[in-house]
C-alpha cells in the first residue's frame, strides 16, 4: 500500500511528515547499507530540526559540534547532506515548492575524517580479480564475472546495477533511468566492447535468485572470496579498503589513468560536479605522480 502524506495544516508539510514518505521511496532504489545510514542520519537531524529553514539547520550544526565528544565535520556534513537530498526529492516530487539549504556551505573536512578510505585496484589486481572470478564461476549456476566487469569498468553504483533490465541496454550503450538511480538523475553511458553481450539482465545471484538489496551481504562475501583467491589484500598498507562501493574508485582511477578527461569520468559515475569526483574517487597516486614528473623533468 503506498505511503500517503497526511497534511497537518494547509501549509507545506513538515519534515516529520515528509520523512516516512521519502524513506519509503528510498528503500526501493538504494542499497540496504545506504538506506540504513541515511535513515539514521535523517532521524537524528529531524529530531531537532523541525523546518527546512537554514537558521534551524545552522543551529543544529552548532549544537552538534559544541559537545565534548563532538562528531567529525564530515559526519555533520553528511547529516545536512541527507536532509538536503530529502528536500530535493520533495521538490522533484511536487511535495514542496522549494528549499534554501543549498546555500549552506559545508564545514571544512580533513582526509582523516573518512572512516573507510577506498583502495583503487591496479591494472594487475583487476586482471587477477577477474581471473579469480572466472574460476569461481565454474562452480556456479549463474556466472558473476559480467557483474564485476560492469562495476569495475563503468563505475556504476551497486544499487543502480541491480535495477537494470534488458530495456536499459541499446547496442553498446546503457540508458540509466532517473528512477533507477540514487540521485534520481538519468544518464547514458557507453559500455566496454563485448560487455553488452555478456550481461544477462536483471542480474542474478550464483544460485539463480535475483540480486536485491536484502542479499547484499552475499555480494560482500563473494567479493572477499574473489579477493582472497586472487591474492589481493582487502586492506592496503595505508589503511584503504576494497569493498563493493570502492569499486567505483577503481573504475574512476582506471579511466583517468588511461587518459579519460575528468568531466568524462564524472559523467560515467553520475556526478554533476567533476571536483567531487576528483576529491572522493581519485585519491593521490604517488607512483603515477612520480612517473609523470619524471617525464616532465627529462624534457629540459
Amino acid at each position: 500500500m503506498p505511503v500517503r502524506i497526511v497534511r497537518e495544516n494547509e501549509s507545506e508539510p513538515s519534515l516529520r511528515e515528509v520523512l516516512p514518505v521519502y524513506l519509503s521511496d528510498l528503500a526501493t532504489r538504494a542499497s540496504g547499507e545506504h538506506f540504513r545510514t541515511t535513515s539514521r542520519q535523517l532521524k537524528r537531524i529531524t529530531a531537532s530540526v523541525k523546518t527546512a529553514h537554514p537558521l534551524e539547520v545552522l543551529r543544529y550544526r552548532e549544537k552538534r559540534l559544541g559537545v565534548k565528544k563532538r562528531p567529525s565535520n564530515r559526519t555533520v556534513n553528511m547529516e545536512v547532506c541527507a536532509l538536503r537530498a530529502m528536500l530535493n526529492w520533495a521538490v522533484d516530487s511536487g511535495i514542496i515548492e522549494s528549499h534554501r539549504l543549498d546555500r549552506i556551505k559545508s564545514l571544512p573536512q580533513r582526509s582523516g575524517d573518512l572512516k573507510r578510505k577506498p583502495h583503487a585496484l591496479t591494472d594487475d589486481e583487476i586482471g587477477r580479480f577477474l581471473a579469480a572470478s572466472v574460476t569461481m564461476d565454474r562452480n556456479r549456476d549463474v556466472p558473476q564475472t559480467p557483474l564485476w566487469r560492469l562495476l569495475l569498468e563503468t563505475g556504476i553504483r551497486w544499487g543502480d546495477a541491480l535495477a537494470l533490465t534488458p530495456e536499459n541496454v541499446h547496442g553498446d550503450a546503457l540508458y540509466i533511468l532517473a528512477e533507477q538511480t540514487k540521485g534520481r538523475e538519468g544518464r547514458t553511458i557507453p559500455l566496454p566492447p563485448g560487455l553488452a553481450g555478456e550481461i544477462d539482465l536483471p542480474f542474478r545471484t550464483p544460485t539463480g535468485k535475483h540480486w536485491t538489496h536484502r542479499n547484499e551481504k552475499n555480494a560482500r562475501r563473494m567479493l572477499r572470496a574473489a579477493l582472497k583467491r586472487a591474492g589481493i589484500a582487502r586492506v592496503d598498507p595505508a589503511g584503504r579498503r576494497v569493498y563493493v562501493h570502492a569499486l567505483r574508485a577503481t573504475a574512476a582511477s582506471t579511466m583517468f589513468r588511461r587518459g579519460a578527461r575528468l568531466p568524462s569520468v564524472a559523467r560515467m559515475l553520475g556526478h554533476a560536479d567533476p571536483a567531487f569526483t576528483a576529491k572522493h574517487y581519485l585519491p593521490p597516486d604517488f607512483d603515477a605522480l612520480q612517473e609523470e614528473m619524471g617525464r616532465v623533468w627529462t624534457r629540459r
